[in-house]
């Protein structure tokens, strides 16, 4: 994220003798603190699914709506705090930011929504577009942050939008799987084969396609991997999704 310029001797001396000062250096590092430790404990939750056999289901289903919560919170006290909490880093130490749990809690969520499979996912793109470009609207509108116009605001403005994508993007693939609690419609497929990589983290199942669905191949975990052949029946599960986007996955017979 690039920089934007320090503010001016007089501007940084009335915000350092605000009242509100130490208070919005307190709430702005609370929520980088939260934002960072949610985001790695998820970020361990999911390589930890990947080896162990573990019902974590409801440890990301709760980590992903602290996470959800936190970029709206962060929004809301920079514009309680407005002049004090800036969105982006200031280059001396006047202006506290959430950044660093805004881009940590976005690329946890991400990290969260990708571990799915989506049989046809152009609608949580197109959500997560408009999302993204409210979120935008919100922080033009409530900051004077990037009022000057400079080529540095423009890349940070534009920088800030693909955060929000992310973010939002990320909180709508996550929250269409973890929440989704309707009945699957499943299919019995047979695998046709599995591939890993070099390192042994990475597990794909291959399969028959199921009528319907296009799909014939899943990433697995280790545990899953290990207990099927080429020949084996599996099902596959198909959920409609909390947004409507339908995901996929894979459970043994």
């Amino acid at each position: 994220m690039l920089r934007s310029p320090p503010p001016d001797p007089k501007t940084s001396e009335s915000i350092l003798q605000d009242p509100r000062y130490p208070k919005a250096v307190k709430l702005t590092g609370i929520l980088n603190k939260a934002g960072s430790a949610a985001s790695v404990l998820a970020f361990v939750v999911l390589i930890a699914k990947l080896f162990v056999n573990l019902e974590t289901g409801w440890i990301l289903s709760a980590l992903t709506l602290f996470l959800i919560a936190l970029i709206p919170a962060s929004m809301f006290l920079i514009f309680m705090f407005k002049g004090l909490i800036w969105y982006n880093f200031r280059t001396t130490v006047e202006n506290p930011s959430p950044l660093i749990g805004i881009m940590m809690t976005s690329i946890a969520l991400l990290s969260v929504g990708v571990t799915f499979s989506f049989h046809g996912h152009s609608r949580l793109f197109i959500v997560a577009s408009l999302l993204a470009m409210i979120f935008w609207l919100i922080m033009m509108a409530t900051t004077s942050e990037f009022k000057a116009r400079t080529k540095l605001d423009i890349a940070n403005m534009i920088a800030f939008l693909f955060i929000f994508f992310v973010y939002s993007y990320g909180s709508l693939a996550a929250s269409n799987c973890l929440f989704d609690k309707k009945d699957p419609a499943s299919f019995a497929v047979t695998v046709t084969g599995k591939n890993t990589d070099n390192d042994g983290d990475y597990f794909e199942v291959l399969f028959a396609p199921a009528p319907g669905i296009d799909k014939d191949e899943m990433e697995v975990t280790k545990a899953f991997f290990n207990a099927v052949e080429p020949g084996t029946v599996i099902q596959l599960n198909v959920k409609p999704g909390l947004w409507g986007c339908e995901w996929l996955y894979l459970s043994r017979m």
